[in-house]
């Protein structure tokens, strides 16, 4: 009987400790994450060929974007944004990835007016086709 007990009593020890190890790590993925979507920031970086472009979602009418563009300064621990005056529209591809501040990746429906964003453009041939979006605001 004190053999099922103590067996019984380091199971639900393990299942304790793996437990609060898993919430710990839930919590501190988390905190990066919630971090990362107060500066601002993502890692966001263009290739060779591509260039990144930020922009505040005026209109959005289907896949149809028209964009005023930002410009961006500050320090890596807080990213600031200015309105340029200029405005460019754009066709978002279907299946274009859309990542959210927390890292979510969702699809341009979930776009709407007044959203910052950064689009990751590709130059081909005359024009620049959208590759990827981040919500950073």
């Amino acid at each position: 009987m004190k053999t099922r007990k103590k067996k019984r009593g380091w199971i639900l020890l393990l299942l304790f400790l793996a437990a609060g190890a898993t919430a710990a790590c839930c919590y501190g993925k988390s905190q990066r994450e919630a971090e990362a979507a107060q500066t601002g920031q993502s890692a966001v970086e263009a290739g060779e060929g591509q260039m990144l472009l930020y922009g505040e979602i005026d209109t959005i009418i289907g896949n149809e974007i028209m964009i005023e563009l930002l410009e961006t300064s500050g320090e890596e621990d807080r990213v600031r944004y200015a309105q340029t005056g200029e405005q460019k529209e754009y066709r978002i591809p279907v299946g274009t990835e859309v990542e959210t501040r927390l890292g979510n990746v969702t699809t341009f429906s979930r776009l709407s007016g007044g959203d910052r964003i950064a689009m990751l453009l590709e130059q081909k041939d005359e024009t620049e086709e959208i590759m990827k979006i981040w919500i950073v605001g």
